[in-house]
């Protein structure tokens, strides 16, 4: 029951941020509804990108506020390991999604809101929250290797269907693997970003773009592996 205890009130930003979202959401739909529409199924359908593009600029404000991002320096190179390994893994699992018929589905929206929200608004938030927030508060009570796959499980859970929540679980631990050996939340967003973009131009299934990235997977670890130019911040 104590761990139990100690797990909500680590995931507590991540219940208040959810609950004020769907709130907004709701209130929204509300003052539609109110100013004369009729259709608020549609209404949902073509705005929330929009809406959800205001809430998330006003969350990363006040998150980035409230956690003081003070992150250690990292050498450049080491995003070129990231980019290879961000890029690889969603082709990769995107991929094997296709060979099973698993179809991505991606909103019919303006690609410049849908990727404003979903890969690039989207990411600070969840990262702020899953790796900045949630993870550096499991490692009070848990080990790395278990607060790793507890805040994938949870940030996974957040996604709206199986695949997606398969597909959350896997980049989280990837990302959880990162921020720690960083301690940069700037480069576990960034990661989190480009694989979110490739996603959105991924449409059907490459035998070649298969291995291609599974190679891409095996490289970016081999890479990692090695040791890289991080600097203390001495805040």
């Amino acid at each position: 029951m104590e761990y139990i205890k100690k797990l909500i009130k680590a995931m507590k930003d991540i219940i208040v941020v959810l609950v004020l979202q769907y709130m907004s959401i709701i209130i929204l739909g509300g003052i539609y509804l109110a100013l004369g529409g009729n259709d608020l199924l549609s209404f949902y359908t073509n705005y929330a990108p929009y809406i959800l593009c205001l809430i998330y600029i006003i969350l990363i404000y006040i998150l980035w506020k409230r956690y003081k991002i003070k992150d250690n320096k990292v050498n450049a190179f080491e995003y070129y390991k990231i980019t290879l390994l961000g890029i690889s893994l969603a082709c990769y699992i995107n991929m094997v999604y296709f060979a099973f018929g698993i179809i991505n589905e991606v909103a019919n929206v303006n690609k410049f809101i849908l990727i404003l929200s979903s890969s690039v608004l989207g990411p600070i938030v969840e990262e702020l929250l899953f790796r900045k927030n949630l993870l550096d508060k499991l490692l009070k009570f848990n080990n790395k290797t278990i607060s790793i796959i507890l805040s994938s499980f949870i940030f996974a859970f957040m996604h709206s269907s199986i695949n997606s929540m398969i597909y959350a679980f896997i980049l989280g631990i990837a990302l959880g693997i990162i921020y720690l050996k960083y301690n940069n939340i700037k480069i576990t967003i960034y990661a989190h970003m480009i694989s979110n973009i490739a996603v959105i131009f991924l449409t059907g299934f490459n035998i070649y773009l298969l291995y291609i990235s599974l190679m891409g997977i095996i490289l970016s670890i081999f890479l990692l592996n090695k040791k890289e130019n991080v600097i203390p911040t001495t805040n």
